[in-house]
């Protein structure tokens, strides 16, 4: 015999199962002060499928980034922590992707929502390619999917209620329909312990900056909305990339002599040399209120940036 637990919380469920004897009339059988007899005791543990991106590597355009910044620009950390988050009751609303396509019109409400950076190159140049290694750390199957928005046949609104949606309705479809973006090994199934390759690609034969939404699903577990991004240079214009509009400085000590070097990475995704000056005002602005007392000083304000 075989016994069926059907649970969508994580849980460790202890229970026995009895059995009650009875004769030929069906009446009850004295077979000690319980009246029953205890035939096995069960202990399940109910856990959901998840897996980790455990490694990652570039090629092609992109195989200039170093492996620290292509973790940040995937946002490789935060997407294996929603991973690894119990998944909600709307995403466990729908084992698997393939249920929302019989609904004409389905709703999308993720609430973990990512932008995966596949960097920049030039105009013509190789593809830029992303290579995740995903790991299942858990302890039964899981099988998983990247839906792009044709295959979900869901309204291009739905894809943002949680978020912006940032190409029109017409680019987008162009975009699947050209191959920009392309995901390789879009479904599998990862036995415990094993891994599998996931291919990102981007083309780069669009000038400007594409972005188009991947919904990944993991069948009765997370389901999380990649944001896939890159952008494609003109030849011969200067392309200046920097991570993020807000720099947060390590702390200093106080009265510390000798304060640390502290950088900033500005990359030259372009073909050509960029030279740079930086507006030091401000830094002259905060001097003056602090009584001459120099609190940030730039050692390099005016540069030149090499092609990459």
């Amino acid at each position: 015999h075989s016994m069926d637990i059907n649970t969508h919380q994580l849980s460790e469920l202890k229970c026995k199962v009895v059995a009650e004897l009875v004769d030929e009339r069906g009446m009850p059988l004295d077979i000690g002060e319980s009246g029953t007899l205890v035939l096995c005791d069960v202990h399940a543990v109910c856990i959901h499928p998840h897996f980790v991106i455990c490694n990652a590597w570039t090629g092609g355009s992109a195989g200039r980034l170093s492996k620290p910044q292509l973790w940040e620009l995937s946002n490789i950390e935060g997407i294996n922590e929603a991973l690894s988050k119990q998944p909600s009751s709307v995403e466990t609303e729908f084992r698997s992707v393939s249920n929302r396509s019989l609904d004409r019109q389905p709703t999308l409400k993720t609430p973990a929502i990512f932008d995966v950076s596949l960097g920049t190159g030039v105009f013509g140049s190789d593809p830029s390619v992303v290579y995740w290694v995903l790991k299942n750390s858990g302890a039964v199957p899981c099988d998983w999917i990247m839906a792009f928005p044709d295959q979900l046949q869901i309204e291009l609104e739905s894809w943002a209620e949680s978020g912006r949606l940032d190409p029109p309705d017409g680019e987008l479809f162009q975009l699947l329909a050209c191959g920009t973006f392309s995901v390789e090994s879009r479904q599998g199934r990862i036995q415990p312990g094993k891994k599998q390759i996931v291919t990102l690609r981007y083309q780069h034969h669009i000038v400007g900056f594409k972005s188009i939404p991947v919904l990944l699903k993991i069948t009765d577990g997370r389901e999380i909305l990649l944001r896939l991004r890159a952008s494609t240079v003109p030849s011969g214009v200067p392309h200046i990339l920097w991570k993020t509009y807000e720099h947060r400085f390590f702390p200093v000590a106080v009265d510390c002599d000798h304060p640390p070097r502290q950088e900033f990475l500005i990359r030259n995704e372009g073909d050509t040399s960029v030279t740079f000056a930086i507006d030091t005002s401000p830094l002259e602005k905060l001097k003056k209120e602090n009584f001459g007392f120099v609190v940030f000083s730039c050692e390099d304000p005016v540069g030149v940036v090499q092609p990459r």
